[in-house]
Protein backbone atom coordinates (compact mmCIF):
# COMPACT_ATOMS: atom_id res chain seq x y z
CA UNK A 1 0.00 0.00 0.00
CA UNK A 2 2.90 2.53 0.80
CA UNK A 3 4.35 1.98 -2.19
CA UNK A 4 1.44 2.25 -4.20
CA UNK A 5 0.78 5.57 -2.18
CA UNK A 6 4.23 7.00 -3.10
CA UNK A 7 3.87 5.98 -6.57
CA UNK A 8 0.27 7.75 -6.92
CA UNK A 9 2.68 11.46 -5.44
CA UNK A 10 5.32 10.62 -7.73
CA UNK A 11 2.51 11.06 -11.07
CA UNK A 12 1.31 13.85 -9.13
CA UNK A 13 4.44 15.69 -9.13
CA UNK A 14 5.88 14.93 -11.93
CA UNK A 15 2.04 15.62 -14.28
CA UNK A 16 2.85 18.86 -16.05
CA UNK A 17 0.91 21.92 -17.39
CA UNK A 18 0.81 22.27 -20.77
CA UNK A 19 -0.21 25.88 -20.96
CA UNK A 20 -2.56 26.29 -24.31
CA UNK A 21 -3.96 29.38 -23.85
CA UNK A 22 -3.24 32.72 -21.91
CA UNK A 23 -4.98 35.77 -22.78
CA UNK A 24 -4.09 38.65 -20.88
CA UNK A 25 -5.18 41.48 -23.30
CA UNK A 26 -1.41 43.16 -23.21
CA UNK A 27 -1.57 44.28 -26.74
CA UNK A 28 -5.10 46.27 -25.74
CA UNK A 29 -6.61 44.32 -28.57
CA UNK A 30 -8.58 41.64 -29.39
CA UNK A 31 -6.22 38.88 -31.27
CA UNK A 32 -8.93 37.75 -34.34
CA UNK A 33 -6.75 34.67 -34.89
CA UNK A 34 -8.05 33.64 -31.16
CA UNK A 35 -11.50 34.74 -30.68
CA UNK A 36 -14.55 35.45 -32.52
CA UNK A 37 -16.53 38.43 -31.40
CA UNK A 38 -20.08 39.18 -31.56
CA UNK A 39 -20.61 42.80 -30.88
CA UNK A 40 -24.41 44.23 -29.41
CA UNK A 41 -26.56 45.75 -32.24
CA UNK A 42 -26.73 48.73 -29.71
CA UNK A 43 -24.64 49.73 -26.37
CA UNK A 44 -21.01 49.49 -26.04
CA UNK A 45 -19.16 46.91 -28.62
CA UNK A 46 -16.33 44.53 -27.35
CA UNK A 47 -13.11 46.94 -26.71
CA UNK A 48 -9.86 46.42 -24.87
CA UNK A 49 -8.58 48.34 -22.75
CA UNK A 50 -7.30 49.17 -18.93
CA UNK A 51 -9.53 49.54 -16.11
CA UNK A 52 -7.35 49.85 -12.71
CA UNK A 53 -4.66 47.33 -12.55
CA UNK A 54 -6.78 45.36 -15.04
CA UNK A 55 -6.13 45.19 -18.46
CA UNK A 56 -9.52 43.80 -19.73
CA UNK A 57 -12.15 43.73 -22.44
CA UNK A 58 -15.05 45.22 -21.62
CA UNK A 59 -18.47 44.58 -23.23
CA UNK A 60 -21.82 47.07 -22.60
CA UNK A 61 -25.26 45.37 -24.76
CA UNK A 62 -27.87 47.76 -24.52
CA UNK A 63 -31.53 46.53 -23.44
CA UNK A 64 -32.34 43.22 -25.11
CA UNK A 65 -29.08 42.86 -27.25
CA UNK A 66 -26.55 39.93 -27.16
CA UNK A 67 -23.09 39.81 -27.30
CA UNK A 68 -20.81 36.74 -27.25
CA UNK A 69 -16.90 36.16 -27.17
CA UNK A 70 -15.56 32.91 -28.39
CA UNK A 71 -12.61 30.84 -28.69
CA UNK A 72 -11.13 29.88 -31.90
CA UNK A 73 -9.78 26.55 -31.44
CA UNK A 74 -11.81 23.75 -29.60
CA UNK A 75 -10.02 22.40 -26.20
CA UNK A 76 -10.28 18.48 -25.06
CA UNK A 77 -12.70 17.87 -22.56
CA UNK A 78 -12.91 14.26 -21.97
CA UNK A 79 -13.86 13.67 -17.97
CA UNK A 80 -15.51 10.24 -18.74
CA UNK A 81 -12.75 9.17 -20.27
CA UNK A 82 -9.32 10.71 -19.07
CA UNK A 83 -6.58 8.45 -17.43
CA UNK A 84 -7.86 5.46 -19.67
CA UNK A 85 -5.39 4.97 -22.55
CA UNK A 86 -5.66 8.28 -22.98
CA UNK A 87 -3.05 11.17 -23.33
CA UNK A 88 -4.69 13.78 -21.33
CA UNK A 89 -5.47 13.99 -17.92
CA UNK A 90 -6.74 17.31 -16.86
CA UNK A 91 -8.50 20.21 -18.46
CA UNK A 92 -8.61 23.59 -16.68
CA UNK A 93 -9.74 27.02 -17.73
CA UNK A 94 -9.42 29.99 -15.67
CA UNK A 95 -11.13 33.29 -16.14
CA UNK A 96 -11.52 37.02 -14.72
CA UNK A 97 -14.85 38.36 -15.10
CA UNK A 98 -16.42 41.57 -13.16
CA UNK A 99 -20.19 42.38 -14.12
CA UNK A 100 -22.00 45.47 -13.59
CA UNK A 101 -26.04 46.09 -13.33
CA UNK A 102 -26.48 42.13 -12.90
CA UNK A 103 -30.16 42.01 -12.69
CA UNK A 104 -30.06 43.38 -16.65
CA UNK A 105 -28.25 39.67 -17.67
CA UNK A 106 -31.16 36.91 -18.97
CA UNK A 107 -30.33 34.28 -16.24
CA UNK A 108 -32.20 31.83 -18.49
CA UNK A 109 -29.38 32.28 -21.70
CA UNK A 110 -25.93 33.87 -20.16
CA UNK A 111 -23.17 31.58 -19.85
CA UNK A 112 -19.59 31.42 -19.24
CA UNK A 113 -17.62 28.38 -19.80
CA UNK A 114 -17.48 25.24 -22.11
CA UNK A 115 -19.91 24.87 -25.27
CA UNK A 116 -20.17 21.53 -27.70
CA UNK A 117 -20.71 24.42 -30.34
CA UNK A 118 -19.69 28.16 -30.96
CA UNK A 119 -23.55 29.16 -31.21
CA UNK A 120 -24.17 27.87 -27.70
CA UNK A 121 -25.72 29.35 -24.79
CA UNK A 122 -27.17 27.96 -21.35
CA UNK A 123 -30.22 26.64 -23.08
CA UNK A 124 -28.09 24.52 -25.15
CA UNK A 125 -27.06 20.47 -24.35
CA UNK A 126 -23.53 19.76 -23.58
CA UNK A 127 -22.04 22.48 -21.97
CA UNK A 128 -19.67 22.82 -18.50
CA UNK A 129 -19.38 26.01 -16.85
CA UNK A 130 -21.29 28.90 -14.85
CA UNK A 131 -24.39 30.58 -15.40
CA UNK A 132 -27.48 32.13 -13.60
CA UNK A 133 -30.14 31.56 -11.21
CA UNK A 134 -31.55 34.64 -9.52
CA UNK A 135 -28.97 36.56 -10.19
CA UNK A 136 -26.56 34.41 -8.47
CA UNK A 137 -24.12 32.26 -10.13
CA UNK A 138 -24.68 28.60 -10.37
CA UNK A 139 -22.35 25.67 -12.16
CA UNK A 140 -23.76 23.44 -14.57
CA UNK A 141 -22.75 20.06 -16.82
CA UNK A 142 -25.21 18.86 -19.41
CA UNK A 143 -25.25 15.99 -21.22
CA UNK A 144 -27.79 15.66 -23.67
CA UNK A 145 -30.11 17.48 -21.71
CA UNK A 146 -29.57 15.90 -18.37
CA UNK A 147 -28.29 18.76 -16.20
CA UNK A 148 -26.44 18.76 -12.54
CA UNK A 149 -26.78 22.66 -11.17
CA UNK A 150 -25.09 24.23 -8.04
CA UNK A 151 -25.91 27.38 -6.72
CA UNK A 152 -25.35 29.48 -3.56
CA UNK A 153 -21.73 30.04 -3.88
CA UNK A 154 -21.91 33.25 -2.03
CA UNK A 155 -19.73 35.27 -4.77
CA UNK A 156 -20.42 39.10 -4.59
CA UNK A 157 -21.20 39.48 -8.30
CA UNK A 158 -22.06 43.17 -8.81
CA UNK A 159 -19.34 45.69 -9.65
CA UNK A 160 -16.37 42.61 -8.57
CA UNK A 161 -13.53 41.36 -9.98
CA UNK A 162 -13.95 37.23 -9.58
CA UNK A 163 -11.33 34.36 -10.32
CA UNK A 164 -13.74 31.61 -11.98
CA UNK A 165 -12.29 27.75 -12.60
CA UNK A 166 -13.31 24.96 -14.35
CA UNK A 167 -11.27 21.85 -13.71
CA UNK A 168 -12.37 18.53 -15.94
CA UNK A 169 -11.13 15.45 -15.40
CA UNK A 170 -11.82 11.72 -15.21
CA UNK A 171 -15.53 11.48 -14.15
CA UNK A 172 -15.86 14.74 -12.42
CA UNK A 173 -15.61 18.65 -12.99
CA UNK A 174 -15.00 20.62 -10.32
CA UNK A 175 -16.13 24.36 -9.79
CA UNK A 176 -14.10 27.23 -8.52
CA UNK A 177 -14.61 30.52 -6.89
CA UNK A 178 -11.90 32.78 -6.35
CA UNK A 179 -9.96 29.43 -5.76
CA UNK A 180 -12.19 27.60 -3.38
CA UNK A 181 -13.72 24.97 -4.85
CA UNK A 182 -17.73 24.95 -4.62
CA UNK A 183 -18.94 22.16 -6.55
CA UNK A 184 -18.14 18.76 -8.09
CA UNK A 185 -19.84 17.56 -10.61
CA UNK A 186 -19.43 13.41 -10.74
CA UNK A 187 -22.41 12.00 -12.29
CA UNK A 188 -21.05 10.45 -15.55
CA UNK A 189 -24.92 10.77 -17.06
CA UNK A 190 -24.18 14.63 -16.53
CA UNK A 191 -20.69 15.46 -18.15
CA UNK A 192 -20.05 15.77 -21.90
CA UNK A 193 -16.99 14.44 -23.11
CA UNK A 194 -16.80 16.09 -26.68
CA UNK A 195 -14.29 19.30 -27.76
CA UNK A 196 -15.78 21.96 -26.40
CA UNK A 197 -15.29 26.08 -27.34
CA UNK A 198 -14.10 28.67 -24.47
CA UNK A 199 -17.54 30.77 -24.94
CA UNK A 200 -18.78 33.97 -23.08
CA UNK A 201 -22.68 34.41 -23.94
CA UNK A 202 -24.54 37.75 -23.17
CA UNK A 203 -27.90 38.55 -23.19
CA UNK A 204 -29.45 41.97 -21.71
CA UNK A 205 -33.25 42.02 -20.75
CA UNK A 206 -34.69 45.52 -19.13
CA UNK A 207 -31.53 47.57 -18.97
CA UNK A 208 -28.16 47.64 -20.14
CA UNK A 209 -25.30 45.66 -18.22
CA UNK A 210 -21.55 45.85 -18.64
CA UNK A 211 -19.12 42.83 -18.99
CA UNK A 212 -15.15 42.78 -18.33
CA UNK A 213 -12.63 40.22 -18.72
CA UNK A 214 -9.68 39.96 -17.47
CA UNK A 215 -6.86 36.98 -17.61
CA UNK A 216 -8.14 33.72 -19.24
CA UNK A 217 -5.90 30.74 -19.22
CA UNK A 218 -6.26 27.27 -20.68
CA UNK A 219 -3.76 24.30 -20.06
CA UNK A 220 -3.82 20.68 -19.94
CA UNK A 221 -2.17 18.04 -17.86
CA UNK A 222 -0.69 15.10 -18.40
CA UNK A 223 1.16 12.08 -17.64
CA UNK A 224 4.97 11.58 -18.00
CA UNK A 225 6.93 8.68 -18.89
Amino acid sequence: MADTVQRHKLIESISRPLLELYEGWEGLAIDAAKWTVTDPAGGTAWTAGITGAYARILVAPALNNVARLVSDQVYIAAPTVYATNTILRRLYLEFEMKMTTKTSFDNTLCFFGLTATAADDRSSNNIIGFGMNADVLTSVTDLGGAELVNTGFGETLEDTWLKLGICVSKGHVQFFVNEVQKSNHYVVANLPSVPMYINFYLDTEGVAGTFQLGVIRAWYEDFVK
